[in-house]
């Protein structure tokens, strides 16, 4: 299973895929015959994918149907073949139909409307999941470029106040 838009294939990772982007990228590049100029995987980003693999694996067996909720799905630029970031729901759809987006680019590929494209790309997805009527975000205050990502993918800021961050959301 993958999205596709003008640029780019969204694609899903399985367990396996996953444990290689943190383990060993140049088996993951193999496999997927492409070339990792994604994020770095450190910091945040290393413990984020860490906990997906478990997640990923837990639900991959149980619930297989929900799995494009519960991994990391990576950004594949079709000219050259380069993955250039990622996008993840970060959960299930809730019982309100709320389901939410997190995303992460590499700095060399940012200001080009690749995030912007994914953005739209998983939505329009999402939106195809009888389920699913919205799709949420969450940003720092200071981060104007995710702020700028949202509002071109159509979303509308939120008024929950947070000190730190702002809520967004795209209704169906």
């Amino acid at each position: 299973m993958e999205i596709e838009t003008e640029r780019l294939l969204l694609m899903p990772l399985t367990v396996v895929q996953l444990a290689l982007l943190i383990f060993d990228r140049s088996k993951l590049e193999n496999e997927l015959c492409c070339q990792y100029e994604g994020e770095q995987v450190e910091g945040e980003f290393l413990k984020i994918l860490k906990k997906q693999v478990a997640v990923a694996t837990y639900f991959k067996t149980i619930h297989p149907d929900e799995y494009p909720f519960y991994t990391i799905w990576v950004l594949l630029c079709k000219k050259g073949r380069r993955i250039i970031g990622t996008a993840s729901f970060k959960d299930r759809p809730n019982k309100a139909g709320e389901v939410e987006i997190g995303y992460g680019l590499a700095d060399a590929h940012q200001g080009f409307g690749y995030m912007t494209e994914a953005v739209v790309g998983m939505c329009d997805w999402a939106f195809t999941q009888e389920e699913i009527h919205v799709v949420t975000a969450e940003t720092d205050k200071e981060n104007l470029a995710s702020q700028r990502v949202l509002t071109r993918s159509g979303f509308l800021k939120c008024e929950v106040e947070n000190t730190e961050t702002l809520w967004w959301q795209l209704k169906k």
